[in-house]
C-alpha cells in the first residue's frame, strides 16, 4: 500500500491514503485535543477543538475530518490555532446547559443518575435500575412516594411535551425490587471500626447503609433513649445558690421559667415549677433544649452512653438535675407511644399536656363527635357522588 509522507509540528511522519490528520497524529504520539471525536461514530467535527494549520491553506482545518495528502505540512500549536480553540470552547460553554451532567441530576438533592435509571427501566433492566438508584438513595421505596421531584422541573423533555415521570419510575424500580430478589449491595472488607448514629429516621438509616458499604460495623439496633426514656432537666445558677429540683414532665418547664423570672403563670398552664427551693429569682434566664438527648439503657444500644461526653458528665456531677417524662400520655400521645419533637415542643411551650392528633382522633371517635364532624361528613358525601 502506498504511503504519504507529511510533516506535523516539524516531525516527519507517514500515513496511508484515507487517514485523517488526527489519526496519523495519534499513531505518532502527537497530541491534538478533541471534544466531540469518537472513533466509533461518524465524524462530524462539530466542536472545532481539533483545528490546526495546513501550509498553503488560508483557513484552519479540523484534524478529525481532514484527510492527509502527500507532502502536507501541519502545525497544531500556533498562536492562531490556540486562540481559535479557546474561542470555540468559550462558545460551547456560553450555552452549556447540562450537556455534561443532565439538569435532572443537578437538580436532585442526592445527585442520583436519573437519566441512567430511567434508561435502564426503558430497556427492561429493572434490577440494574434499582441498583443504580440505591447507589445514592438507600430508601427508594419510601422516597419514590414522597419525593418532591425537583428533577422533573428541570427535565429537558418538558421543552418538547412534558417531563419524564422520574419519581414514579424510581418507585416502580423499588416496588419491583421488593416483589423479587432484593438487591443487597456489596460491602468493603470489615474495617473493625464502628460508628454511633443518633437517630433511626431516614438520615440515620442512610448513614448506616453507606457506612456498612464502607466496611464499618453495622451491628446493633435503633434505641429510643430520646423518645421513650426520661430526659434530663439541669439547672445552672450563675450565682451559685443551692437549688433543689424535682422530677416531673415536660409541661412543668414553662412554669419553671416563669417562676424564675418572677412572672405569674397563666391559668391555662397546668404544670408547676420544677425548682422546689423558695425564692429562686433572676432577671434573665436562658433555656437550652437538647432535642434527642435522654437517659438511656446504658448498654451497647445506648449511643449517648457509649459516646465520650466529658462536658455532659461534668454538668451532671456539678449541678442539680431531675428527670422528665417525655413520651406517651405525659405529652398527649397514646400510652406507651414514643415521644417526638412536635409533641415535646407543644408541651414545653404550652405548660400543659396538649393532646396530639392520634389522641384527639381517638377521643372524638369514643365520644361520637367524629360522626358529626362537618368536614368528615362532607368528604363522605363527595365520595358518594358518581365518578368520584
Amino acid at each position: 500500500m502506498n504511503k504519504y509522507l507529511l510533516n506535523i509540528n516539524g516531525k516527519e511522519v507517514t500515513g496511508v491514503p484515507g487517514q485523517t490528520i488526527l489519526e496519523v497524529a495519534k499513531e505518532n504520539d502527537i497530541f491534538i485535543p478533541t471534544l466531540c471525536y469518537d472513533e466509533r461514530t461518524k465524524i462530524y467535527g462539530a466542536c472545532g477543538i481539533c483545528v490546526c494549520e495546513v501550509e498553503g491553506n488560508p483557513k484552519l482545518v479540523k484534524a478529525c475530518a481532514t484527510e492527509i495528502a502527500p507532502g502536507m505540512v501541519v502545525n497544531t500549536r500556533t498562536e492562531r490555532v490556540v486562540e481559535s480553540r479557546k474561542t470555540n470552547l468559550e462558545l460551547l460553554l456560553s450555552n452549556h446547559t447540562g450537556d455534561c451532567r443532565p439538569p435532572c441530576v443537578i437538580a436532585c438533592p442526592a445527585h442520583t443518575d436519573c437519566q441512567g435509571y430511567v434508561g435502564l427501566i426503558a430497556n427492561g433492566e429493572f434490577e440494574e435500575a434499582n441498583e443504580l438508584v440505591k447507589d445514592k438513595i438507600p430508601l427508594p421505596l419510601s422516597l419514590g412516594r414522597v419525593c418532591p421531584h425537583p428533577c422533573e422541573e428541570k427535565c429537558r423533555r418538558g421543552l418538547i411535551d412534558e417531563p419524564i415521570s422520574i419519581q414514579q419510575l424510581k418507585r416502580f424500580a423499588a416496588d419491583f425490587d421488593v416483589e423479587g430478589d432484593k438487591f443487597i449491595p456489596e460491602c468493603e472488607e470489615d474495617t473493625g471500626k464502628s460508628v454511633a448514629i443518633i437517630g433511626g429516621g431516614p438520615m440515620g438509616l442512610s448513614a448506616a447503609y453507606f457506612l456498612r458499604k464502607m466496611g464499618h460495623d453495622a451491628k446493633g439496633k435503633p434505641h429510643g433513649a430520646h423518645t421513650t426514656n426520661l430526659v434530663p432537666f439541669v439547672v445552672l445558677d450563675p450565682e451559685g445558690r443551692k437549688v433543689e429540683v424535682r422530677d416531673g414532665i415536660l409541661k412543668d418547664v414553662a412554669p419553671t421559667v416563669l417562676s424564675v423570672l418572677g412572672l405569674t403563670k397563666p391559668e391555662e398552664m397546668e404544670g408547676e415549677s420544677l425548682i422546689t427551693t423558695p425564692d429562686i429569682r433572676s432577671d434573665k434566664m436562658l433555656l437550652i433544649i437538647c432535642d434527642g438527648w435522654g437517659f438511656g439503657s446504658k448498654d451497647d444500644n445506648d449511643a449517648i452512653f457509649l459516646a465520650d461526653t466529658p462536658e455532659w458528665d461534668r454538668l451532671l456531677e456539678t449541678y442539680p438535675y431531675s428527670r422528665l417524662a417525655a413520651s406517651g400520655g405525659n405529652v398527649g400521645l397514646q400510652d406507651g407511644k414514643p415521644g417526638n419533637s412536635e409533641a415535646g415542643h407543644n408541651n414545653l411551650g404550652a405548660g400543659r399536656i396538649v393532646p396530639q392528633d392520634d389522641v384527639r382522633m381517638d377521643n372524638a371517635i369514643k365520644s361520637g363527635e367524629f360522626r358529626k364532624n362537618p368536614v368528615f361528613l362532607n368528604a363522605i358525601e363527595k365520595a358518594k357522588e358518581p365518578g368520584k
